[in-house]
């Protein structure tokens, strides 16, 4: 895995990774289990996004091309 674009006015990150990375993440976030006090909004937007977009969005990528590109 490498950055490949850093755009700091914006605070956007660009980075690459292997299929086996996504892979290696997705293993990991599959068997993490994460305790928080939930009061916080903060902890529930971080939720969210691990949640509902990021961990489906590499699941999407693993299943579009784990038969190959």
């Amino acid at each position: 895995m490498r950055i490949i674009k850093v755009a700091p006015k914006d605070i956007h990150v660009t980075f690459e990774m292997s299929l086996e990375e996504v892979g290696h993440l997705l293993f990991f976030l599959e068997r993490t289990a994460v305790k928080f006090d939930g009061s916080k909004s903060e902890e529930q937007k971080s939720i969210d996004f691990v949640i509902g977009e990021f961990f489906k969005t590499l699941s999407a990528v693993e299943e579009d091309f784990k038969d190959g590109p």
